[in-house]
């Protein structure tokens, strides 16, 4: 979705000194230009290479990686000709631009992107004073300036509270319409610094351009060359961080005069939600006002967009599975016998009896804590190689359940796990009690960690409730980052200790 911004009527203030009057040729006036596909917000960049799909060390995986976003935005009276309070004409009243976009994560931290704008409608006056003709739009619908970028990751991960920084830049090529007012007949080239990040439930989100010219332009009396472009956002995520809430803003302002000086710049406040409608989908709605007089500040503006990206759920375990036996070539044959007497054979000497893996699960029995039932390897070594569902040690052994990124909700593909786990319950006498416990990996901010573990410990007891077990004979707990099984400084270290468990009561 597109975010959207009101403000003072943008004036144009003009000189009059020339003598002759001189037809002025338009340009791209748009100034709300979204950032990439993938980002949590509309203007700036939240650094969402892959959307939490990439993980630290492992490769880029590209279908993970894709993002696709469509939005729009409405602006009214976005360029008004005018000498103090003297309006001559309003030369664009009314201009809706739509863009497609996408990006995608080609090798870790680099990632590329596509927009192609499009204008939808524009109306205007033709408006005329003692030095210049400015005409309206030539074409209600217009194809802008296709953009292209690229950015790459310097600092920072998708981890939470994780602060990212990425250097890159957006190449313009002149494929718009300048007399329609949606493109500028020259190639821009906008080198750009930004940054990104979470403090708990507060996210933000900062960047820096300045888009360089293949040729200057003018407007009337102003120069329109070489301008700073800078964005910022913050916000605090609520509904399980599935909802975006805050304020975000662009400015831009001409290097050309005075920086920052109201007359030359471009001041776009507004206010958006975001939200996360379902698995890979999200929704952005913004309004606000434009501040300033540089041309392109709108007295309002609207925008939505609506883009898809992928979750990117947590990766499954790394199952070792040990190496084959090592092959024992078979003994010689014996030597021809010969004329000398037959010598007497070679003491027999017995090989050391191979390791066993009496259940064939590839775990060998030294390591096996269940010997005789296959089941899978676990960085727990009192469950490794025993089966989901089976009783060891007072805890039943549990496969690690998959929930969304940041979220208590299971995923589907752990619903063959839990039951499993279900099926020994119901064998187990009904006053049986358990304590079902959430664990996280050291990423992140700790209380968050805890909470998160909380909740999803008690997502676990409802799957078993809505099976028909008891609610009243489980208690849930979350421990956060408190209790690790293995080290967090290691993707599979991590991944162990991102777990639920299951233990009986006595």
């Amino acid at each position: 979705m597109r975010t959207q911004t009101n403000g003072f009527l943008p004036l144009l203030l003009l000189s009059f000194t020339g003598p002759a009057i001189a037809a002025q040729p338009g340009f791209a006036l748009d100034r709300f230009q979204p950032s990439e596909a993938g980002s949590w917000w509309l203007l700036a960049d939240s650094l969402s290479f892959g959307n939490h799909a990439l993980r630290a060390g492992a490769p880029a995986r590209p279908l993970e990686t894709l993002a696709l976003k469509f939005g729009a935005n409405v602006a009214g009276d976005p360029l008004v000709v005018a000498t103090g309070s003297n309006v001559h004409a309003t030369v664009v009243s009314l201009q809706s631009t739509a863009t497609l976009g996408a990006s995608l994560t080609v090798v870790d931290r680099l990632r590329v992107g596509l927009a192609v704008p499009m204008q939808l409608f524009a109306s205007g006056a033709q408006g005329v004073d003692t030095a210049y003709v400015y005409a309206p739009p030539a074409s209600a619908f217009a194809l802008g300036d296709l953009r292209v970028g690229a950015h790459y990751r310097v600092l920072g991960d998708e981890s939470l509270g994780s602060t990212r920084l990425a250097l890159g830049g957006v190449v313009h090529a002149p494929t718009g319409d300048a007399a329609s007012y949606a493109g500028s007949e020259s190639w821009r080239v906008e080198p750009q610094a930004l940054g990104a990040g979470e403090f708990g439930d507060v996210a933000w989100a900062a960047s820096a351009g300045l888009p360089l010219s293949s040729a200057g332009r003018k407007f009337g009396s102003l120069d329109l060359g070489t301008e700073l472009v800078t964005t910022a956002a913050i916000g605090v995520r609520l509904i399980d961080r599935r909802l975006l809430v805050g304020p975000e803003a662009r400015v831009v302002t001409s290097l050309q005069g005075e920086l920052f000086a109201r007359r030359t710049s471009t001041y776009e406040p507004m206010v958006g939600a975001h939200y996360a409608v379902a698995e890979g989908w999200r929704v952005h709605l913004s309004a606000g006002t434009g501040l300033g007089e540089g041309v392109g500040s709108p007295t309002w503006r609207a925008a939505f967009a609506v883009q898809w990206a992928p979750i990117g759920a947590e990766p499954p375990p790394v199952v070792e599975v040990a190496a084959p036996p090592p092959v024992v070539a078979e003994p010689p044959p014996p030597a021809p016998v010969v004329e000398e007497p037959t010598p007497l054979p070679p003491p027999v000497v017995e090989a050391p009896p191979e390791p066993l893996d009496t259940d064939g699960d590839g775990i060998l029995d030294n390591d096996d804590a269940c010997p005789t039932e296959p089941g899978p390897a676990h960085a727990d070594a009192k469950k490794n190689g025993c089966p989901v569902g089976a009783i060891v040690a007072g805890e039943l052994v549990l496969d690690n359940v998959r929930f969304a990124t940041d979220s208590d909700r299971i995923l589907a593909v752990s619903d063959e796990t839990l039951t499993k786990v279900l099926t020994t319950i119901q064998k187990l006498a009904p006053d049986q009690r358990f304590v079902i416990e959430g664990h996280t990996d050291d990423r992140g901010d700790a209380k968050h960690n805890k909470s998160l573990s909380a909740r999803r410990a008690k997502s676990v007891v409802q799957w078993f409730a809505k099976k028909g077990v008891d609610a009243k004979r489980f208690d849930s707990a979350g421990y956060g980052e408190e209790k690790p099984i293995a080290t967090n400084e290691t993707v599979d270290g991590r991944q162990a200790n991102r777990r639920v468990e299951i233990h009986l009561v006595k």
